[in-house]
């Protein structure tokens, strides 16, 4: 099966099924519900784009934040200790880049979906992100569009999750 590339997003064939940065957003209850919520990892050197995330996954409410990595070993100590579900990780970053940090989570905790961000959106990033193991590869510059409807998509089967908001 090919990776699907609709709308600049990629989706990788696979379909298996934290307080670090200073990013955590206070979860909101009444927002959730009784719905299982997305337990959700960032990790990127840049303070400017963790923010940036952190306000996009804000708007969603099925998400909860978990934590947030500068780098590549933080988000791994991070997903260890936090079990997220997902990781919103971007692909340049010091000590473990995002390619070396998403073999290791598919490793050793094959559960979660990780999707990749970055700046670099040519062709090689995006097959390197596709065999290191990500679920989905999203420039950042268009992160704002497509985060809702790739979240929505990677997690289509959970209550709470709106099946208007895919791509």
């Amino acid at each position: 099966m090919k990776p699907d590339t609709r709308s600049g997003a990629l989706l990788s064939s696979r379909a298996s099924p934290g307080t670090s940065a200073g990013l955590i957003a206070p979860a909101e209850e009444a927002a959730a519900g009784a719905h299982e919520r997305i337990r959700t990892l960032i990790a990127d050197d840049s303070a400017v784009s963790r923010r940036a995330a952190l306000l996009l996954l804000a708007k969603l409410p099925q998400v909860e934040m978990v934590g947030a990595a500068e780098d590549g070993i933080d988000a791994l100590a991070l997903v260890a200790s936090t079990r997220p579900d997902l990781v919103l990780m971007d692909l340049q970053m010091p000590r473990l880049n995002g390619l070396q940090a998403t073999r290791r989570i598919r490793a050793e905790f094959p559960g979660v979906r990780v999707i990749m961000t970055t700046f670099n959106d040519s062709e090689e990033s995006k097959a390197a992100s596709v065999a290191s193991g990500v679920d989905w590869f999203i420039p950042k510059e268009c992160l704002g569009d497509e985060l809702p409807g790739a979240v929505a998509q990677l997690f289509s089967g959970r209550a709470g999750v709106a099946e208007d908001a895919r791509p």
